[in-house]
């Protein structure tokens, strides 16, 4: 039982804010070269990498990915678990068009300048989880407690770029992004040689909507490609909880039951992301891309204003034994590098490695709140890519492993006053994607 109380933990490493920033990659080349994109830029997720990109790619583009997670093994220090979760897809879709203005003489970089104009939408987060383990409640007796999570993000936005120059482009997306979280307790109590039951079900939501803005750089002579994108903190536009607690004790003599729901502020900040990178187009079509991303810190706060479980407030109800409730994120530094060949004219293959720290802060021996993991991770991905009279297809594998520390619930302390301890944590994720796109003529 305590491997699955430190599954639990680990389970949702970017949980309801999230820790991780390189492991979502989106568009053709991007996925295949682990997001080693920044500097190369040539299709429509540069609205995403690099918005500067897309002044130089074709006109008409329309894309879109599909995102399969296959498989999670879960291990810690005490054992290994496998840990069965429901889970949804992602559809990350793009959509680009392009507009010239000007004289239209010349292709790609040599082309005359113009503009381009882009349209987003993205789905990077749709997920749902449940677990089971045992503790004790309140009152010292067995229970089951089961966790139900949903977490879903959508993302729409516009894209602009313009080629000032002959090798110089510039970008801009802006994009409106909205976020749900939602984590319900139902601790279940049956003791013994009693007719018995204590029901409490705690609830905690969360809904943010934010304004994001993504300018981009690109700098493009011959075979050599630079690009810088800066992503300022996002602005946000509302940001509301809900916290409920429902407690129902029934037995022979009767039910008693007592309900308390509040509406509280929420912060769900999103930090500031830089990225450059660099490419170079060799003979025969090989083609290498480097990556840099740096992400911000974020200062400490309430992620929602309600107690903590154990923390006196007899009149509100208090948030879920295993949400961080501390915004507090530190700084981190990734690097992803990419490579492409193209065997012959219309097949490519694509491979890529890329880390993805994490900016959890540092997992404490022994803590009274519950925090966010802290993983530090690896990756590769790899793809294959037919091209036919302007239609891409690409199919491909993605895998993220590491390691770090978790916090383990104490399943004697129960959720009503916990106590968590320090263990090391393990976590491998592999992903199956396929996308497509469709150049017009």
């Amino acid at each position: 039982m305590l491997a699955l109380l430190a599954a639990l933990a680990l389970a949702a490493p970017a949980g309801a804010q999230r820790v991780h920033h390189q492991t979502l990659a989106v568009g053709d080349r991007a996925l295949g070269m682990g997001g080693a994109f920044t500097g190369l830029a040539s299709d429509q997720a540069a609205a995403w990498y690099n918005p500067a990109g897309l002044a130089l790619i074709d006109r008409g583009t329309v894309s879109g990915s599909l995102l399969l997670h296959a498989f999670e093994d879960l291990r810690l220090a005490e054992g290994e678990l496998r840990l069965a979760q429901e889970r949804r897809s992602n559809f990350p879709l793009f959509a680009t068009g392009v507009l010239r203005v000007g004289a239209t003489e010349g292709e790609g970089e040599e082309a005359a300048p113009h503009h381009a104009f882009g349209v987003v939408v993205l789905r990077p987060l749709q997920v749902s989880r449940r677990f089971e383990l045992a503790v004790e409640n309140e009152l010292g007796e067995p229970s089951s407690l089961f966790i139900d999570e949903l977490e879903h993000e959508t993302l729409f936005g516009f894209t602009w770029a313009s080629q000032l120059a002959a090798r110089w482009s510039l970008g801009a997306s802006l994009v409106a992004t909205v976020r749900r979280f939602e984590q319900r307790e139902t601790l279940i109590g049956a003791p013994a040689d009693s007719d018995v039951i204590a029901v409490r079900t705690g609830l905690t939501a969360v809904k943010s909507n934010h304004l994001i803005l993504r300018v981009g750089a690109l700098y493009a002579a011959g075979r050599f490609r630079a690009g810088l994108m800066i992503q300022p903190p996002g602005l946000p536009l509302r940001q509301q909880g809900r916290v409920e607690e429902q407690r129902v004790r029934a037995s022979g003599a009767g039910d008693t039951t007592t309900f308390a729901e509040v509406q509280v502020d929420a912060r769900v900040p999103v930090p500031l992301i830089a990225r450059v990178g660099m490419s170079y187009r060799f003979e025969r079509d090989v083609t290498l891309s480097v990556d840099l991303q740096f992400v911000g810190p974020v200062g400490g706060g309430a992620f929602v204003d309600a107690p903590a479980p154990g923390e006196e407030a007899p009149d509100e109800p208090s948030a879920g034994a295993f949400i961080d409730l501390d915004t507090e994120r530190q700084q981190v530094l990734n690097g992803a590098l990419g490579f492409e060949w193209r065997a012959s004219r219309g097949l490519l293959l694509r491979l890529g490695a890329f880390t993805d720290f994490s900016t959890a802060r540092e997992v404490p021996a022994t803590a009274a709140r519950y925090q966010s993991p802290r993983n530090h991770s690896a990756g590769g991905s790899g793809s294959l890519g037919i091209t036919i009279q302007g239609r891409d297809i690409n199919i491909g594998l993605a895998g993220i492993g590491g390691r770090g520390r978790a916090l383990l619930l104490d399943p004697r302390s129960g959720v009503e006053r916990p106590s968590y301890s320090r263990v090391a944590s393990q976590r491998r994720v592999i992903y199956f994607f396929v996308t497509g796109s469709l150049t017009g003529h």
